[in-house]
């Protein structure tokens, strides 16, 4: 409360940011033979700097795997594109046939 008294002496403009939105986020688990990977992109610009990223657990909710990783200039399609291959590895390495792989719109 200080601060703000400081800066209206100083005839200083107090503007707050506006609070965050909140949204809410469900997970749905897959069903029991079945594993799930969310994932993420980002691609500012097309092209631009593109990193993609996900997780990959079962259907009680327990960590299977996950990546994180910086690809370089690239378009959003190679993006999602390497989210496929980067999810799907564990899924392989596991010898697991039934996926769900979820990313966002």
């Amino acid at each position: 409360m200080d601060d703000f008294r400081i800066l209206k002496k100083k005839k200083i403009p107090i503007c707050p940011p506006p609070a965050p939105k909140i949204l809410e986020i469900n997970w749905f688990p897959p069903s029991e033979d079945c594993i799930k990977c969310n994932t993420d992109r980002n691609s500012p610009g097309n092209p631009g700097h593109s990193s993609c990223s996900g997780i990959v657990r079962d259907n009680i909710s327990n960590f299977l795997g996950g990546f994180s990783t910086y690809i370089g200039v690239d378009s959003a399609l190679a993006a999602e594109i390497l989210i496929v291959i980067f999810a799907l590895e564990p899924a392989e390495r596991d010898g697991r046939n039934n996926f769900w792989l979820e990313s966002d719109p």
